[in-house]
């Protein structure tokens, strides 16, 4: 799977537990700038705790963040310090550092909180973290 995300131009994340875009950007009217996140609506999205999820952040060159009304929320790119800080994932990796750098103790750390609901489902994304420094 990893190999189909990399590959791919963009990966869709679509946030069904984030109502709008603009539930997680407020303004500042004193300085006149977007806050992100603010109440941490983004941060707690479930999308960020589900195991095969990882392989769509990480292998994809370009990803897309959707909100529940298909509002784009910000891409990997733009989202790249908060994303790092929501998944303790490398933000080189998320700025297109190859994992391979990373050492297996690392990546495994990148998807110790996320969870899988059927068991079969959580082999492979153990496997997938430890294989990626070897897969083409």
């Amino acid at each position: 799977m990893y190999t189909w995300y990399r590959q791919a131009d963009v990966c869709y994340a679509y946030l069904a537990d984030v109502d709008t875009a603009t539930s997680v950007m407020t303004c500042n009217n004193t300085l006149d700038y977007l806050q992100f996140d603010r109440n941490g609506l983004f941060a707690r999205s479930r999308w960020f705790t589900r195991g095969w999820t990882l392989q769509e952040l990480i292998a994809p060159r370009f990803v897309e963040f959707y909100a529940a009304d298909w509002t784009e929320i910000g891409t990997k790119g733009s989202l790249a310090e908060q994303l790092a800080d929501i998944t303790a994932t490398n933000s080189g990796v998320l700025n297109g550092v190859d994992p391979s750098r990373c050492n297996v103790a690392e990546k495994f750390s990148w998807a110790a909180s996320r969870e899988t609901t059927k068991v079969e489902d959580a082999g492979p994304t153990r496997c997938w973290v430890c294989s990626m420094s070897i897969c083409p």
